[in-house]
């Protein structure tokens, strides 16, 4: 049998046992999903250390910059800021800009893009007048009077440097000859 003292000295280690362990559970988290913005999955995906990861062109905490815009073919077209077809001025200046950087000397140094493809160089690009930055699109624009059915709307008229004549660019969804499908 226990004394009263030591009966009083087994119950407070008992009670603060009890309020540690309490403590200790309530300070205690499960993992869980990592927390982004809500609007990061508009654009972006969120990484494990809850920030999030925009796709190639966009920037911004939530991805909500489409800054290689101008480097699509057409709007609904993924940007490309490689040397497959002629470029906009305004896609050749992104490009620089989202490749390149200044170290503390002035030197601007470019991972990921041809220095050929940088504006340094006599590098033939087009601007068109009146169009704003955003859609200075990297295809070769041709009036749309030079495609058939001025593409229904349903897309734009382009010409690739390896194409006879102009021809539709369909947007995502239409088709034919004149993006009447």
């Amino acid at each position: 049998m226990l004394s009263r003292s030591r009966h009083r000295w087994a119950l407070s280690l008992l009670a603060c046992a009890a309020v540690w362990t309490g403590a200790a559970a309530a300070q205690r988290t499960e993992p869980g999903p990592p927390v982004c913005d809500s609007e990061c999955t508009e654009f972006g995906n969120c990484g494990e250390d809850g920030h999030c990861r925009c796709p190639f062109g966009r920037l911004g905490k939530n991805c909500e910059v489409d800054f290689l815009n101008p480097c699509r073919p057409a709007p609904d077209w993924l940007p490309n800021c490689g040397a497959i077809h002629t470029k906009s001025c305004e896609c050749l200046r992104r490009c620089q800009a989202y490749f390149c950087r200044k170290d503390s000397n002035g030197t601007e140094l470019c991972s990921g893009l041809a220095y050929h493809l940088t504006l340094h160089n006599d590098i033939h690009c087009y601007e068109r007048e009146g169009v704003a930055p955003d859609e200075q699109y990297s295809t070769i624009p041709e009036p749309e009077e030079k495609c058939p059915k001025k593409c229904n709307g349903s897309g734009y008229c382009g010409k690739f440097p390896h194409e006879p004549k102009p021809s539709c660019h369909c947007h995502r969804g239409y088709w034919g000859q004149a993006c009447e499908l």
